[in-house]
C-alpha cells in the first residue's frame, strides 16, 4: 500500500519559526505528555530541550506543537502528530509569564529516504540538483535536511537569474518505511539587471555614489546575480558604519514583461542626517 502526501512544512523558504517582537514572552517551565501518547523517552527529552530553548507569544500552543512536531520529523517521524492537550499558568508575571504544558504526541512510523526525483527541471541536470541535498539515499528522512536542500535549490537558481524559481516537494511513502521525495521545479523566467537607482541622489557623497555604481556596472544588462546584492550591502556597511544588514539591503523591483530587475538604494534618515 502506498500513499501520496505533500510536505507543506517544507515549502517555506523562510525559517520555520519566526520570533516576533512582543512586550510579553511566555516561558515554558515544564513539559509532560498525556497517558495515551506514544513517544520514546529519548525523543521526549529532545522535544523538551527544543521547546524550552525558546520563549513564546501570549498564545503559544500552536508554535509549541509545531516545534515538537518538527523535532520528531528531523528523526524521520515525518507523519508525527503533536498537539497541546493542556497548558497551566504557573506565574502571571506581566513581562514573562510561565506555563506548564501537557502534549499529546503520536510519533508514528520512522521513515528513510529511498530517492529524490526531479521533474520539469531544464536549467540544471538531475545530478546538479541532487547534490544540493545534504542527505543520502537510505538515510533517516530528516525534514530539516530536506528543507536545507530546498533552500539550496532556490539559491542555485537565483545565482543564474531565476529569482522566482520554486521547488515544490511531495512524497510517496510505503508501509515499509521508505519515502520517495519528488521535487517539481517551477523554474520561472531568467531575469537580468537593468538599473541601479540612488534615491535622494543629491544627499549622496559623490565618491560613495560612484563606488556603488562601480559595483553595479559589470552586472548591468547581464543576468541577475545575488553576488551583486551582497557586494552592495557590504559596501554600504563599510561606507556608513553602524548601518545594519537589513538597512543596507537594496530594494529589488521586478518587471516581469521585460524580465528585468531594478535595484534601488535610499539613505536611512539617521545616516543622511549625519
Amino acid at each position: 500500500m502506498r500513499f501520496l502526501t505533500t510536505l507543506l512544512v517544507l515549502l517555506s523558504a523562510a525559517p520555520l519559526f519566526t520570533q516576533t517582537a512582543h512586550p510579553q514572552r511566555t516561558v515554558v517551565e515544564s513539559i509532560s505528555v498525556t497517558s495515551d501518547s506514544s513517544v520514546s523517552s529519548q525523543h521526549l527529552q529532545q522535544v523538551e530541550q527544543e521547546i524550552r530553548k525558546h520563549d513564546y507569544p501570549p498564545d503559544p500552543a500552536q508554535e509549541i506543537a509545531q516545534r515538537a512536531n518538527f523535532e520528531l520529523q528531523k528523526d524521520g517521524y515525518f507523519k508525527a502528530e503533536t498537539s497541546v492537550a493542556e497548558m497551566r499558568v504557573l506565574s502571571n508575571n506581566p513581562a514573562q509569564p510561565t506555563v506548564a504544558v501537557t502534549l499529546r504526541i503520536t510519533e508514528g512510523q520512522q521513515y528513510r529516504l529511498k530517492e529524490i526525483v526531479f521533474q520539469n527541471n531544464k536549467v540544471f541536470s538531475n545530478s546538479q540538483l541532487r547534490t544540493q541535498f545534504p542527505i543520502a539515499n537510505g538515510d533517516t528522512f530528516d525534514a530539516e535536511k530536506i528543507r536545507k536542500g530546498l533552500d539550496a535549490l532556490r539559491e542555485l537558481y537565483a545565482g543564474k537569474g531565476y529569482i522566482n524559481a520554486v521547488p515544490v516537494p511531495g512524497t510517496v511513502a510505503d508501509t515499509r518505511g521508505w519515502v520517495k521525495l519528488i521535487v517539481d521545479m517551477d523554474e520561472g523566467a531568467q531575469f537580468r539587471v537593468q538599473s541601479l537607482q540612488l534615491h535622494g541622489r543629491e544627499e549622496w557623497a559623490p565618491e560613495k555614489a560612484e563606488r556603488l555604481l562601480q559595483i553595479w556596472r559589470p552586472y548591468a544588462e547581464h543576468t541577475y546575480s545575488p553576488t551583486m546584492i551582497e557586494e552592495i550591502q557590504q559596501a554600504m556597511m563599510e561606507m556608513f558604519p553602524g548601518l545594519t544588514y537589513d538597512e543596507a539591503l537594496p530594494a529589488i523591483t521586478q518587471n516581469p514583461e521585460r524580465k528585468t530587475v531594478n535595484i534601488a538604494l535610499s539613505l536611512p534618515r539617521t545616516v543622511a542626517a549625519k
